[in-house]
């Protein structure tokens, strides 16, 4: 049943006006680098059994942040967002997942204003990457010590040499550790500093995440179905209204409507959309609320639509109610 699961999602998100990511639009996040507020990551599509990603509202976001070089002052910087995200899949055993992840049910997961860069975030498996300051950073004090060790061993291990030469094996012995545990402890220091650095990755992932995560699993369900009611109300409202007020007495075609839907739209709202003028004009004309002549259609009077509307939940409460 996956197949047909999944097919009925897409069919709610299309309902709802998302927009279906490909994983091209995920692959383009991660090679993108990160916002001023994410993290860069790296996720590996063999994960999901089966993954689908969702998006709905393209705009800018106005964010705060510290200044690099004066740091006790805040700027304001605009980002490009999606306001809501959609995650819907199914895992696999990978090992990037570990081996407790469940991979017999399917998750869904709903965000908002996530940054476009900073898409892959979240998504599960995702390995950091770190910036190259960081990279660099780590770097440097591992060659240093890598340097400043290989010095330490030979001159350690030169005075052991000499020692044993002059009949001191005791001395010898014990010069002979000290390379040993140099290593040993550069070692440990470098490998607890990655560590370290890995952990605050972390916690700036969990933290940016934990204030736009919206709803999980049979939440988003909820919400989603809401939310594509609301869309549905939307457009045959505002394909109405537009005829209503706006259209001549001889009424507009559907192109005619379209245009002016989008124009208004975009006036109004600051909004640039594509409307779906045919599933408007379905929707309206199902509910009486609109005639149409040859090519042209007219909105019936606001009284009449009002009355129309309510025989319509009239019966549809009783049918229910029965």
């Amino acid at each position: 049943m996956l197949g047909p699961l999944f097919d009925d999602f897409i069919h709610l998100m299309e309902r709802a006006n998302f927009k279906r990511l490909s994983w091209d639009d995920v692959q383009a996040a991660m090679d993108g680098g990160a916002s001023d507020w994410g993290i860069n990551m790296y996720v590996d599509k063999t994960a999901f059994e089966r993954i689908e990603v969702f998006a709905r509202g393209d705009g800018m976001s106005t964010r705060i942040k510290r200044g690099k070089l004066f740091f006790w002052k805040k700027e304001e910087k605009k980002v490009e967002t999606y306001q809501r995200l959609v995650l819907m899949m199914k895992l696999r055993q990978h090992k990037r997942l570990g081996p407790n992840i469940d991979t017999g049910k399917v998750f869904l997961k709903l965000f908002k204003d996530i940054p476009k860069l900073d898409l892959e975030m979240v998504l599960p498996g995702a390995r950091v990457q770190m910036p190259r300051a960081q990279k660099g950073k780590l770097g440097a004090s591992l060659l240093g010590t890598i340097g400043y060790g290989i010095y330490k061993v030979w001159f350690d291990l030169y005075q052991a040499t000499m020692a044993a030469l002059e009949g001191a094996l005791s001395f010898a012995g014990h010069a002979a550790l000290g390379p040993i545990a140099l290593l040993g402890g550069y070692g440990y220091k470098q490998y607890a500093g990655y560590q370290i650095t890995k952990q605050t990755y972390s916690k700036m992932l969990t933290e940016s995440l934990y204030f736009q995560t919206l709803d999980n699993n049979s939440g988003v369900l909820t919400r989603l179905l809401d939310e594509a009611e609301e869309q549905e109300c939307r457009e045959a409202i505002l394909a109405w209204f537009c005829l209503w007020r706006y259209a001549p007495t001889e009424g507009w075609t559907d192109e005619m409507l379209d245009d002016y839907v989008e124009m208004y739209l975009e006036q109004h709202a600051n909004l640039e959309v594509d409307f779906e003028i045919g599933d408007a004009l379905e929707k309206v004309e199902r509910l009486g609320i609109v005639q149409k002549t040859g090519d042209r259609w007219k909105a019936v009077p606001l009284a009449s639509a009002l009355e129309k509307l309510d025989y319509r939940w009239d019966n549809y409460f009783q049918y229910n109610k029965a």
